[in-house]
């Protein structure tokens, strides 16, 4: 897609919102949802947008959960905090509540937020760092294990949203440097990727099932596409699960001069009235290309499902709800009882991330674990594909810009951490290469396996009188009295001259070479250009261009020759990865990753 080589400035259509605008379609839809009560045992409320207290009743319990928000006032009575920080601040959490958050993780996200806001005057940059330390790191420093990192995650959601208006600054980055990097442990730090293997196996599986697997009826395919869509798109473009959940309408697809979009409802709030505008930004990505596939899926999701009623956003909670009865009803001995997420959702009208997060979870365990029997070691998160999007756009060679752009950011700062996974690129090269099944009928393109047991049994000149190769095991049988002695390829293992004995111990010699001589140099030399490259990405340097911001074309250019560099070794390293797995054993070798058992080429090796 040229989206992902260059951004077509005339994609670019920022639309700026009035804070009252987000602040009035929110207060609408929590004062008529029927949450708020009017008191509790402790408050009285008077229910409204505006109130002090928010009174929550948790389900048929006679059990009310008090959100306080009194502290606002506070902060703003000694100048920490604006009217539009307030609003802000009820705007995150009224959405979370509308998302069906359940009682307890409203209270404790509350809880976390306002005492970071407290600690730092509200994200004040001097109050972060100061004489005595980080302020940050030594709130989380307080706890340790899944509370630090739900404490963690709690405040970075919060600074999430304010990304996602385009009112964070400088002191919110900090925060979020601070809980990313420098406060935690090695065994507390905050969820890394997982594993290529499971990576692996859940590309392989998603697709068998949707693609390939007649076993399973309509309904239970309909109720997890929105996890087909979700693997298919945010693989490709780092789109945030929650603007792919709730911000993507249903009317998302543009097709145009036989070229496909889909759009996205990225707003920035106007700060024109605050006389605050950024010196240099980077402007906000709404319609993005993708492909006629993924056009062509999207387009086929909205038409099967458009009869189950009103939906604002893509994904239609209203027919997941009835994809899930249908298989109650039709399929209940066949597939079991499949759960949905605790809390009933509260706006039918509107899809949202903690329905994707827990449909995800059931995909996992009724579909790879139950159907397939996988059991992948870390489940995939909904976000896991917009970091690993990332580093895949940034290793194709498209600008942290205009990755910014794909990303809906609209500085640098915020996608920092998201870089760094270059080997699951290194391995998503091989996956791609075993899913579309193009393996090209070539001498250099047939498994090693293949090559070494179709040799001839009888080498075609006396050994005597060959030159033994490197790899221990074969011979250049060239006749070097002739006139024609050039080799055919770049190494004696890819020359038509090369044989060895067709024999195991032929193939075990010539794995052990490989890996020792061939893929653990080139593994290096991937850390060590990894390792430069992100030196490269700490240390951006870019230039104001009429307000908004462009890299410097010295640091671009480096910026491309590193990644130039990297990818050359990472496609060395993939093909070389390639020729030592036999497609024929492909299943095997799921099934060993799956078990959790030792890699494939460790298998064959014995």
């Amino acid at each position: 897609m040229d989206i992902l080589k260059n951004i077509d400035i005339q994609l670019i259509k920022e639309e700026t919102v009035d804070l009252s605008n987000i602040k009035e379609t929110l207060k609408t839809r929590l004062e008529n949802s029927g949450l708020l009560q009017s008191e509790s045992t402790k408050y009285t409320s008077d229910m409204t947008f505006e109130s002090d207290v928010w009174i929550l009743k948790e389900g048929l319990k006679q059990v009310y959960c008090n959100l306080n928000m009194e502290f606002l006032s506070d902060m703003k009575r000694f100048n920490h905090m604006s009217n539009e920080d307030i609003i802000i601040f009820k705007c995150w959490l009224s959405r979370k509540i509308l998302d069906g958050e359940s009682i307890g993780k409203l209270r404790n996200a509350l809880t976390s937020v306002e005492s970071i806001i407290k600690l730092t005057n509200n994200f004040n940059l001097s109050d972060i760092e100061n004489n005595t330390g980080n302020a940050i790191a030594t709130f989380l420093v307080k706890y340790k294990g899944k509370t630090k990192k739900d404490k963690a995650d709690e405040i970075l959601d919060y600074i999430y949203y304010l990304d996602e208006l385009d009112v964070a600054g400088e002191g919110h980055y900090k925060a979020l440097e601070s809980i990313l990097t420098q406060s935690y442990d090695r065994e507390d730090k905050a969820r890394k990727l997982p594993s290529e293997n499971d990576m692996l196996l859940f590309d392989f599986y998603i697709k068998y099932f949707y693609e390939e697997d007649k076993n399973f009826d309509e309904d239970i395919k309909m109720f997890y596409i929105p996890i087909l869509i979700w693997w298919k798109l945010t693989t490709i473009i780092p789109i945030r699960p929650s603007e792919l959940c709730s911000e993507m309408k249903r009317d998302c697809l543009i097709k145009e001069d036989e070229k496909y979009y889909i759009s996205i409802n990225r707003v920035k709030v106007d700060k024109s009235n605050k006389g605050a505008v950024r010196k240099s930004r980077i402007p906000l990505l709404n319609k993005i290309e993708v492909t006629k596939e993924i056009y062509d899926l999207i387009d086929f999701y909205i038409r099967k499902t458009n009869e189950y009623g009103k939906s604002d956003t893509l994904f239609s909670y209203r027919a997941l709800c009835a994809f899930r009865k249908n298989i109650a009803i039709n399929n209940a001995k066949k597939y079991g009882y499949i759960t949905m997420p605790e809390v009933q959702k509260i706006d039918e009208d509107n899809f949202s991330l903690n329905v994707l997060g827990p449909l995800l979870d059931s995909f996992h365990r009724q579909i790879l674990s139950k159907s397939y029997g996988i059991n992948i070691s870390d489940n995939i998160d909904p976000g896991d594909t917009r970091h690993l999007a990332f580093t895949s756009l940034l290793l194709q060679g498209v600008s942290p810009i205009e990755i910014a752009m794909l990303g809906g950011h609209t500085s640098l700062s915020s996608q920092d951490h998201y870089q760094g996974h270059t080997r699951l690129y290194v391995d998503s090269e091989i996956m791609t290469f075993i899913r579309n099944k193009k393996i090209v009928q070539e001498e250099g393109s047939k498994s090693l396996k293949e090559r070494i047991f179709n040799m001839d049994e009888e080498c075609k000149r006396d050994t005597e009188y060959c030159i033994p190769t490197e790899d221990g095991a074969g011979y250049c049988t060239i006749d070097l009295t002739s006139e024609d002695i050039t080799c055919n390829g770049e190494n004696c293992l890819e020359c038509n001259h090369w044989w060895c004995p067709p024999t195991n111990e032929s193939f075990i010699t010539v794995v052990k070479y490989l890996k020792e001589n061939v893929i653990r140099p080139i593994d290096l030399a991937i850390k060590k250009e990894s390792m430069f490259l992100e030196e490269l990405l700490d240390n951006v340097k870019t230039k104001n261009v009429n307000g908004l911001l462009e890299l410097d074309q010295d640091y671009e250019n480096e910026l491309q020759t590193v990644i130039k560099r990297l990818n050359r070794n990472i496609l060395l390293n993939a093909e070389t990865k390639k020729s030592l797995i036999d497609y024929n054993d492909f299943n095997k070798y799921l099934n060993i990753m799956a078990s959790g058992g030792e890699r494939w080429l460790e298998q064959k090796e014995k």
